[in-house]
């Protein structure tokens, strides 16, 4: 065994650097995984590590191969951390539900600590088996052993003393009875049939040595030729020697090689023509299946742009769906946070109860609006501050603060009947002073000065005090309701129309001066576009000057309809009759009602009187329409005229109309 092994070639290694190292490459986590096993029986790690936690022991190859990733994952975990605190290292050891980043990302930071390199992404480690897995564990045991003072020694190899080859006197003589004795136990031993050479050297020695005993002598043949050839005959085929195959042996492997080469050669010449012939139907089916995707694809050519904007549209929904998401993080982000601070100001608020409670005062309950809204209509401004629970109800023992923003803008002391009032709330005073006894703390303050922001109420009585926060917030408030909006801009709209349409009736049956015509034309367009801007100012909702001068530019141009409706009258009849003046007071009458509620209602916010300026314009829209039938009806029996000629088609429509 190595004194050391290597931790270099360890870590994580491409199939390039696989390929460069050798075919054997693939089978170094199998080494690697034996080597750390032995390790790990020298630390007793079956007794320190698996048998708390009643595991059974490893396998040859347990983090060689994957089998179960959660349960080799959680046994890596184990082991390593057992092999930093075997290692000197305080480390805690990791449990089932343990984020694997965090406990992978501590065994690599000690792993580093150690000094040994770390080349692979923590990610490898995650499956639980493989090479990187085997490195990190066969590393920490490395320490480990270090730690507890173990040092490896070089093995110590036992020498083999070669046997003596004993010759007695006995054996040295070799007859032909002991020869064919040993053939036949050797038969009996083997089922083929050949001498082993050992055996026969060892003969060969004996016979040698017998004949260098021997006094020397001349040797003198006496053996018959045909008997010895008999006895040759007889005796060659039991000594026919069969040496033992050695797979080690290099020649044998030559000739197999060339036995295969041979043999691949011959069916190489049989098999070319299959394969040729077999290329070319590959190529013919090859060439087919070109053509036939060719077409398919000429086919399919629109469902496939159908489906590359399906993809586009997907990746577009992908994309506002991450975005989506990441607004959800952030709002569930910021709605941890506000959780926290209101978690936080209700400890705050805890605490300080409490401390109140120790120093010997109680708390007074408060009770109020958390909005309060001003609009344009409010000149002044309440802000509510109620107190339930007061005790002695005794105004010298009780003071009043109130706070915008943080800074006191109005405090009154009930013991010596002091006010401090901030310049800029001047006009800041109580509700009703003589209800303070009852609780009634709110504050009123002129609306130019209310100005929009957080208020508080602090009251305080001997040692019990209160406090209650407000939002004071504002609004363009309503001057007019929609259907009061919408009935007046009506009522306009149909004065203009009931104007023209008796204006059209007239010129369509009676001659008239061109001058005049005109006169009335421009009075009549001068009405109209001063009444749109000002429906165009008065309709959005408000209390302001605009809206004030849209309402104005509405109903104050209406006198322009009076002597309008006078001038249309006399082109009509030649002398004014009662109802023609009867009908012109009547607009008149509508006209100055109208004008009266514009005045109440401009004063007022909200309005009150909005019914007479409704009253007023709906009685001049009655009398124009009156004044239309009139016209229409009568004017044919009072005075003769043409046939309006030309005219007819549009006379025929206003009458239909």
């Amino acid at each position: 065994m190595a004194e050391e092994s290597a931790p270099g070639r360890r870590g994580e290694r491409s199939e390039e650097a696989a390929a460069e190292r050798g075919p054997g490459a693939a089978f170094h986590m199998f080494v690697l995984m034996e080597d750390l096993l032995d390790k790990l029986k020298l630390l007793s790690y079956e007794e320190e590590a698996l048998r708390p936690h009643n595991m059974r022991p490893l396998s040859r190859h347990y983090f060689a191969l994957p089998t179960n990733p959660g349960e080799q994952f959680f046994m890596f975990c184990t082991l390593a951390a057992w092999l930093i605190s075997k290692a000197g290292r305080p480390f805690e050891q990791p449990q089932e539900y343990d984020d694997p980043n965090a406990v992978i990302s501590s065994v690599l930071s000690e792993l580093r600590s150690f000094g040994r390199p770390v080349d692979f992404p923590p990610s490898k480690l995650k499956t639980g088996c493989g090479e990187q897995v085997c490195y990190v564990l066969d590393c920490l045991a490395e320490e480990a052993l270090k730690n507890t003072g173990f040092s490896w020694k070089r093995p110590a190899y036992p020498t083999e003393e070669p046997e003596e080859e004993e010759i007695t006197e006995d054996d040295a003589e070799l007859t032909l009875s002991k020869l064919e004795e040993d053939v036949a136990e050797e038969e009996s031993d083997n089922e083929e049939d050949y001498i082993d050479l050992n055996v026969l050297k060892a003969q060969t020695y004996r016979s040698n040595m017998n004949n260098t005993a021997k006094q020397e002598e001349i040797l003198q043949s006496t053996t018959d030729a045909a008997e010895w050839n008999l006895e040759v005959e007889r005796v060659l085929p039991q000594l026919k020697v069969t040496v033992r195959t050695d797979n080690k042996d290099w020649r044998i492997h030559v000739d197999q090689m060339h036995q295969h080469k041979d043999g691949i050669d011959s069916s190489l010449k049989e098999t070319r023509g299959y394969l040729d012939k077999l290329h070319n139907e590959i190529s013919r089916t090859l060439e087919k299946i070109n053509s036939r995707e060719k077409y398919i694809n000429n086919q399919l050519e629109h469902l496939v742009q159908e489906y590359r904007s399906a993809q586009a549209l997907l990746s577009e929904a992908k994309e506002k769906y991450q975005e989506g998401s990441g607004g959800v993080t952030e709002r569930i982000r910021v709605l941890s946070e506000i959780t926290e601070a209101l978690e936080k100001v209700k400890q705050e608020t805890e605490e300080k109860g409490s401390s109140m409670t120790d120093g010997g005062s109680a708390q007074l309950s408060l009770y109020g609006t958390s909005v309060v809204e001003k609009n344009d209509c409010n000149k002044t401004v309440v802000l509510p501050c109620y107190v339930t629970d007061l005790k002695q109800n005794n105004e010298n023992v009780m003071s009043v603060t109130w706070k915008r923003q943080g800074v006191t803008i109005f405090f009154y002391h009930g013991g010596n009947k002091n006010f401090n009032i901030d310049p800029s709330f001047s006009s800041a005073r109580f509700l009703s002073k003589a209800e303070l006894i009852k609780g009634v703390a709110s504050l009123v303050i002129d609306s130019a000065q209310a100005t929009v922001g957080n208020y508080s109420c602090k009251v305080t009585e001997s040692n019990s005090e209160g406090e209650i926060k407000m939002e004071l917030k504002s609004s363009s408030g309503s001057w007019f309701l929609l259907m009061e909006r919408v009935g007046i801009v009506s009522l306009m709209c149909l004065l203009v129309i009931l104007c023209v349409a008796q204006l059209c009736v007239i010129g369509l049956k009676y001659e008239i001066e061109s001058q005049r015509l005109v006169y009335m034309i421009v009075a009549l367009v001068i009405f109209a576009v001063v009444a749109g801007v000002g429906a165009a100012l008065f309709f959005p909702d408000g209390y302001t000057v605009r809206n004030q001068a849209g309402l104005g530019l509405i109903v104050i141009p209406a006198v322009i309809l009076v002597p309008l409706q006078y001038f249309m009258f006399g082109i009509v009849f030649d002398s004014l009759l009662r109802a023609t003046l009867a009908l012109i007071g009547l607009k008149l009458l509508g006209f100055i009602i109208a004008v009266v509620g514009f005045a109440l209602c401009v004063s007022a916010c909200p309005p009150l009187h909005v019914s007479v300026l409704i009253a007023g314009l709906a009685i001049m829209a009655f009398a124009s329409l009156c004044s239309l039938v009139y016209v229409f009806f009568m004017g044919s029996r009072m005075k003769d005229h043409p046939r309006p000629g030309n005219h007819y088609l549009l006379y025929m429509s206003i009458r239909v109309i």
